[in-house]
């Protein structure tokens, strides 16, 4: 059966046009079982705060044994199968399922279109999803027990296909330069111009640490959690077999996980050793992240890592040593030169009282605490 199915996915393939392609363009196909879904900007897979998101329409019922609704007033976005069923809410920007379970994992609208979390779907249908390299990008495939092909014969099988669907795609007038597709950001990233929102005072800082050590990260965790404050840690490479829990808090709590790296050794070990850690992180809590601090990278390895659509920890202000009132106070004057949306690198040195000690000074400032996202 496997081999009549991918016989059909051949011939299918032989009868389409074949075009050059002279451009490399970074996209994602999608594959629901057997059936290569169409490639469209308003249709591709993205990644955003560590989930990768796909149309919820794909589940439509037909590849795959799992259904889309969406409510009358558009708010509310349903996946069923049988008497299962994991709810939406955009308009209170909620997540939760029939038995009464709600998760950290949000839908959102890209261009009008309601993308929905993979891999909360898929965990929660008992369905496997995978995200394999292929040739111009990515193959997200979601599959259940009645998906013919694995994923090697299926991309064995498809290749042509998916070579075609590509060409198309660039045909239509797609960007010449290698992008990973985004959802649309709102407001000012840091970086950005652009208008305060009325009323707004203070800056937006984006706290970043380094984890060296799991016990003292999740004092600082602790801390900024007490203060309603957000920030970015980056787990290094060694400790994530170990950090699995902490990674699961963080996400859970919405502080942003990124990757840390030794980028000495050059681009492709760095690359290898941030793409075993995405391994790593999604077995322990179901996401994967763009977000890395790759630590003595010439320029050429940090161009190289940022081909493979990474993004790097840069343009900052870096104080490592906030361990009392009176560096706090200090951090606080440096960042206060600056204005508006600063990045603070704050290594693995940070204590609790320090951290304490700053976050007491921010407020007094008005300054809101954000973690970093994949837009910013």
């Amino acid at each position: 059966m496997k081999k009549r199915m991918g016989a059909l996915i051949l011939a299918l393939a032989l009868c389409l046009p074949l075009v050059t392609v002279s451009a490399a363009d970074t996209v994602y196909f999608t594959s629901m079982n057997d059936s290569l879904m169409g490639l469209s900007d308003s249709a591709m897979p993205y990644w955003s705060g560590g989930y990768l998101y796909v149309p919820a329409s794909n589940f439509n019922g037909r590849d795959i044994n799992v259904y889309y609704s969406r409510s009358a007033d558009k708010q509310t976005i349903i996946l069923y199968s049988g008497k299962r069923a994991l709810s939406f809410d955009l308009g209170q920007d909620a997540t939760y399922d029939s038995y009464g379970n709600i998760y950290a994992e949000r839908a959102q609208l890209r261009g009008g279109t309601p993308y929905v979390p993979v891999a909360r779907v898929a965990s929660f249908f008992d369905l496997t999803y995978t995200n394999t390299k292929v040739d111009h990008g990515y193959l997200v495939r979601v599959r259940d027990g009645n998906a013919m092909l694995d994923d090697r014969e299926f991309i064995e099988a498809a290749g042509a296909l998916m070579d075609s669907r590509y060409n198309e795609y660039k045909k239509a007038g797609t960007p010449s330069t290698p992008v990973v597709p985004e959802p649309p950001v709102t407001g000012t990233a840091p970086g950005q111009t652009g208008e305060e929102d009325p009323g707004t005072v203070g800056n937006r800082l984006y706290l970043c640490f380094l984890v060296t050590d799991v016990p003292a990260a999740e004092q600082l965790v602790s801390v900024l959690s007490a203060n309603q404050a957000q920030a970015s840690f980056y787990i290094q490479d060694s400790l994530l077999p170990s950090a699995g829990d902490l990674a699961r808090r963080l996400t859970a709590s919405g502080f942003s996980v990124g990757l840390a790296a030794d980028g000495a050794g050059g681009a492709e070990e760095a690359l290898e050793r941030l793409r075993e850690g995405n391994e790593l992180l999604f077995r322990a809590c179901g996401m994967k992240t763009r977000l890395a601090l790759v630590t003595g990278a010439s320029a050429q390895t940090a161009e190289r890592i940022g081909e493979e659509g990474f993004l790097l920890l840069q343009s900052r202000v870096e104080y490592t040593s906030l361990t009392s009132s009176a560096r706090a106070s200090a951090l606080q004057r440096r960042i206060g030169s600056r204005g508006g949306n600063v990045t603070v690198y704050l290594g693995s040195q940070t204590t609790a009282a320090g951290l304490r000690a700053f976050l007491s000074l921010a407020r007094g400032q008005e300054d809101r605490l954000l973690a970093m996202t994949e837009t910013t």
